[in-house]
């Protein structure tokens, strides 16, 4: 059937013309959307190529063959549905991250983790700049304690003690300010 008896049969409101474009179309439009919809399942996917069909079955007074193929405007129309499921996941996410977590933390658990991690950067800003930077070399950027002896000319034993006397220095640190709450 050529697009311009689809167009024709949509607009008359015939249902197997209807039919007959969810055929022809329904895998170009589900690879589109596939594409498009990065954080939908399979059935996000599926649910919002039957929207397009929705909406073409309601919108196709609105099409118009000057501005492109009728197959063109399928694919358009599939794009922006897609991008408005995506926006609506990406909502979902980030709401999820501020109510229950599945890990079972809720808000109050994460607040109090910010904070702790609040505080060992201050109790961390405390030290002496070498210090500093054998802690964040350390335990941020995974050096060894022997590559980190020879970048500071020392032996393994005195980094080691500094991460030791760094190490009770924030446990005291982190254990009376959460006492003293």
């Amino acid at each position: 059937m050529r697009e311009e008896d689809l167009i024709n049969g949509l607009l008359n409101r015939d249902i197997e013309v209807l039919e007959i474009v969810m055929d022809k179309y329904s895998n170009l439009l589900y690879t589109i959307v596939n594409q498009v919809c990065s954080r939908g399942s399979k059935e996000d996917i599926e649910e919002v190529v039957s929207d397009v069909f929705v909406s073409t079955w309601r919108d196709i007074k609105n099409y118009d063959s000057a501005r492109g193929s009728f197959k063109t405007w399928l694919c358009m129309k599939a794009k922006y549905k897609a991008l408005d499921k995506n926006r609506a996941l990406n909502r979902i996410v980030l709401q999820s991250e501020f109510t229950e977590v599945d890990s079972g933390y809720n808000i109050e658990e994460i607040v109090i983790g910010l904070e702790e991690k609040e505080k060992l950067l201050q109790t961390i800003e405390k030290e002496s700049k070498i210090n500093k930077e054998i802690f964040y070399q350390r335990y941020f950027y995974n050096q060894s304690v022997k590559e980190l002896a020879h970048e500071y000319n020392v032996t393994e034993a005195a980094i080691s003690n500094r991460l030791y006397r760094i190490n009770n220095k924030i446990k005291n640190e982190l254990s009376s300010y959460f006492e003293g709450e």
